[in-house]
């Protein structure tokens, strides 16, 4: 069977060259689209590169607050434990102050800006 439609060699040529054309439009939306596309892939790094700097900067904070609490905590142990040494020791009663002018304070004396009389 013969088809029905004759068909020459130059058409089918014509058809199998034929290739798509991008216009000068279609260009410029292809072009900004990808320009946008970058812009907020570039973007969203930027972001989430500033997100993890201000996490490591604010632990880095916490942790020299909670070393300054363990050192406060450390000192203050060490004088607990001076204080308990001093008052188990047997010599407490001998320890007397340095100096030749020692003032005794007296517990019914006033103190400074506060009285005891009623």
């Amino acid at each position: 069977m013969m088809s029905r439609y004759k068909t020459t060699k130059r058409q089918r040529r014509r058809t199998v060259r034929r290739r798509v054309k991008i216009g000068p439009t279609v260009g410029m939306v292809l072009a900004i689209s990808a320009s946008l596309v970058l812009g907020l892939v570039s973007i969203t790094q930027s972001i989430s590169r500033e997100t993890a700097i201000y996490e490591s900067t604010e632990l880095r904070e916490e942790k020299g607050g909670v070393e300054q609490e363990i050192n406060e905590l450390k000192l203050l142990e060490a004088r607990a434990k001076t204080l308990d040494r001093i008052a188990q020791s047997e010599v407490r009663e001998e320890l007397v102050p340095i100096g030749d002018d020692v003032e005794y304070l007296d517990s019914e004396q006033a103190v400074a800006g506060a009285s005891t009389e009623q």
